[in-house]
């Protein structure tokens, strides 16, 4: 499991740096290689071991095994679509109408806690996460916001060492509307690049935040790890919630406009998507904004 958590950090900060390079794109050219970040087909019931049900080697994130009813699609290591679940020749598995999240909790702000940051970075003590994955289904609801469609994936890890699967990632979306409090920050376009249009971003306070995060935890115990972000003038494990871009929307924004920093207002979101670890995506929120009022 330490081979696994020391991965997931890899991913994680290699797409982090990435992302605060300002690329939010994932490039798709991987696609005709065949490797294990394929997507899976569905062919026919899968079964384990000549059985439609049953539980399997794969351990959700509540640290529940997967029952092979739940697999929708598989592929071996060849990468080609299969209905029989191989612990020896399998690359990924599919499981759609569930995936795993935990309830953020750590929050810190520079204005409220001036004392845990320097420059604008955080200085104070790690804090772990206190909250275990739970699994999320579709149809479950949370705040407002009801579970329309979720996946989870599991992959083959292939070494020079060992083979063994992983848990690749998750994702999540919700029907309904939800009302946040927190940060935002709508970037200014750039007079040298005036073609280059960066996406809004928001961050939740500990008040009224997002109730869900998909993100890696911290949990010896499965060895997935999730860690808290730090961006400018924040520490939390509360992920951004990447709004869109300015010019797209036909709302009333009360006076907030383009290179407003760090203005903590209530907004209202719909559309809300969670995606972590699937093809290395570090974990991301994506939400269209239908009302914002600063505060």
């Amino acid at each position: 499991m330490k081979k696994q958590a020391i991965l997931l950090i890899s991913i994680l900060l290699a797409t982090v740096l990435t992302a605060c390079s300002g690329s939010r794109e994932q490039s798709s050219s991987n696609s005709d290689q065949g490797n294990s970040n394929s997507e899976s087909s569905t062919i026919g019931k899968i079964t384990y071991k000549g059985a439609t049900s049953g539980e399997t080697f794969f351990i959700g994130l509540d640290g529940k095994p997967i029952d092979v009813s739940e697999i929708t699609a598989l592929t071996n290591k060849k990468y080609e679509p299969t209905a029989v679940l191989d612990k020896e020749n399998f690359s990924r598995a599919e499981c759609n109408g569930f995936a795993y999240a935990f309830e953020p909790n750590i929050m810190f702000e520079e204005k409220s806690n001036p004392e845990l940051f320097a420059n604008g970075f955080y200085v104070g003590e790690e804090t772990q996460p206190v909250s275990d994955y739970v699994k999320v289904s579709v149809g479950d609801k949370f705040n407002g916001l009801t579970v329309k469609s979720a996946r989870t994936v599991f992959s083959m890890l292939n070494t020079d060492i060992d083979e063994e699967y992983y848990y690749e990632g998750g994702e999540i979306e919700f029907d309904g509307d939800i009302t946040l409090n927190g940060w935002i920050i709508i970037p200014e376009v750039d007079e040298k690049y005036p073609d280059v249009v960066l996406d809004i971003l928001f961050y939740c306070d500990r008040d009224n935040k997002l109730p869900l995060s998909p993100l890696f935890l911290c949990n010896e115990k499965n060895g997935y790890y999730h860690i808290p972000v730090e961006a400018t003038k924040i520490y939390t494990d509360i992920p951004e919630v990447s709004l869109g871009k300015y010019p797209d929307y036909n709302i009333d924004f009360h006076g907030l406009k383009e290179g407003d920093t760090w203005v903590k207002v209530e907004i209202t979101v719909t559309d809300v998507k969670m995606v972590c670890g699937i093809q290395g995506d570090a974990g991301h929120v994506t939400a269209t904004l239908s009302d914002i009022t600063p505060l």
